[in-house]
């Protein structure tokens, strides 16, 4: 029976695609709400992408 092989960067590659793709999303609610508070634009970001944005943007240490 042939075994499963996995690519060995398949995590650091797929976090780089989530991280991409998430960081669009930030720059278009950023320029979106441009001026106003940070709590709104905070409250974009949790609608637009969840808790996951948050820590990204507020606690980018945390994110590896």
């Amino acid at each position: 029976m042939a075994g499963f092989k996995m690519n060995p960067n398949f995590e650091r590659d797929l976090a780089k695609q989530v991280q991409g793709s998430m960081q669009r999303e930030i720059d278009a609610v950023y320029r979106q709400y441009k001026g106003r508070s940070v709590t709104t634009v905070k409250s974009a970001l949790k609608r637009k992408l969840g808790v996951a944005s948050i820590r990204m943007v507020y606690e980018p240490d945390r994110i590896r």
